[in-house]
């Protein structure tokens, strides 16, 4: 099993020249509806999306954030069904993930909801290393041609502010396409 530590590119990958990421219809000036999926279960993961919805005007629209904290959620049946509304009317979904988070769980949902709705899709790995076939421990869904990879070469506090406020290209990050 051969990986490196390239952010999310695999190993044995040709390098790749940075691609800009065409603007969201170039005419419509509107910030981007960003579904945002990550870990729950990391309570700075909730509060860095929900500063940046509320004090800095991000449209992140993940529902999830305002009750990650251990027994917050009263009905998870009801928030099931807001999260995939959520997936439904948003313009991209951002699975953000660094090397400890696996394995994932819900938010590997929330992307097979976004890919089968025909959502753009963006995953963001801070530190994570993929195996060259298989893509572990992402997957080889990552491969989807409606995902676009993220390579960090930033903060997470950086890549967040980025991401939460619509950027199309993130400043500083390079963006890659399969």
């Amino acid at each position: 099993m051969n990986a490196r530590r390239v952010g999310l590119t695999p190993a044995g990958a040709p390098a790749q020249p940075d691609e800009q990421v065409p603007q969201h219809g170039a005419t419509d000036a509107r910030p981007l509806k960003i579904y945002v999926a990550s870990r729950a279960s990391i309570p700075a993961r909730a509060a860095l999306w929900r500063d940046l919805r509320d004090r800095h005007g991000a449209r992140i629209i993940s529902s999830w954030i305002d009750e990650a904290g251990e027994g917050e959620t009263e009905d998870f049946a009801d928030l099931w069904a807001r999260i995939l509304g959520a997936v439904e009317v948003c313009d991209r979904l951002v699975l953000y993930v660094e090397a400890g988070d696996f394995p994932l769980k819900g938010a590997l949902i929330e992307v097979g909801a976004a890919l089968a709705l025909g959502k753009a899709v963006w995953v963001i790995g801070l530190g994570v290393v993929l195996e060259e076939r298989s893509c572990r421990p992402i997957g080889s869904w990552i491969n989807h041609p409606r995902v676009e990879r993220i390579v960090l070469d930033a903060t997470a506090n950086d890549v967040a502010q980025a991401v939460g406020l619509g950027c199309q290209d993130p400043a500083g990050l390079a963006v890659t396409r399969r």
